[in-house]
């Protein structure tokens, strides 16, 4: 029995936030709507960025304030603060540097990270953010430790690494010394039938039986106790039986 999640008035399911509630695929309309909206809404705030550029008249420091902030949006391009207050790249930086609004410092040892220009004080806000919405395990960048601590985290993941490689064959030594009696109850074969049964689709991959007992056949033994998909078939047992006679490979 398939249990569906219940679906509040406004079409989100229940426990979902608006943002994340729905996936669906684009097609080209949507698509194309997107990329209408997005140049919309940018060709609006920059005819915002200029009219404010032209209100400013001689306020100097208002004038720095908002080359500043500016400046460190990602959604402007650096370009445009030439036609609104007359500063190029290199001089509004020098400006957001006398204020920064954002500051950055390594996630480890907390050690301040000085950008060397706009580009890379982008690119740490969009790391930062990046790594507001990961999850614990994914794979990050490393802009947001300094350089000690990247030396060192990357050490620890290299080993953690090998670690794990030495063990997986070591598990794997282990399992081609089994006998397959014993090596079809260990959690790793069983691990290996439910994927090629799935990708079978819990079909005979030699007919279209779908509702006999099925058996996962090895097709060569070569990488016994680390098998590859091409190295599974799924078969009923009666097409197991003509493959080739005999029953070792029942699962």
């Amino acid at each position: 029995m398939i249990m569906e999640d219940s679906v509040s008035p406004g079409g989100v399911p229940n426990g979902q936030s608006e943002a994340n509630a729905l996936r669906l695929p684009l097609d080209p309309g949507m698509l194309e709507a997107a990329r209408i909206m997005y140049s919309d809404n940018r060709g609006a705030m920059l005819t915002h960025l200029l009219s404010t550029g032209l209100l400013l008249e001689d306020r100097i420091e208002l004038r720095a304030n908002l080359i500043s902030l500016f400046a460190q949006m990602d959604e402007l391009p650096i370009s445009c603060l030439d036609h609104a207050f007359g500063v190029n790249g290199r001089e509004a930086w020098a400006i957001a540097q006398t204020e920064p609004i954002s500051l950055f410092w390594c996630l480890c040892c907390e050690e301040q990270i000085l950008p060397k220009g706009l580009g890379q004080y982008r690119r740490l806000k969009r790391e930062l953010e990046a790594l507001r919405n990961s999850r614990m395990g994914e794979m990050a960048s490393t802009g947001l430790l300094c350089g000690r601590c990247t030396e060192i985290r990357l050490h620890q993941y290299n080993e953690e690494c090998r670690t794990a490689r030495l063990a997986q064959q070591a598990r794997t030594g282990q399992l081609r010394k089994m006998y397959f009696p014993e090596y079809r109850l260990q959690p790793e074969w069983g691990e290996r039938r439910v994927q090629a049964l799935t990708r079978a689709r819990y079909r005979c991959q030699m007919g279209s039986t779908h509702d006999a007992p099925l058996d996962v056949h090895h097709n060569t033994y070569q990488n016994y106790g680390d098998e590859r998909p091409e190295d599974l078939v799924v078969l009923c047992r009666s097409c197991h039986q003509n493959f080739h006679g005999v029953m070792e490979d029942v699962s």
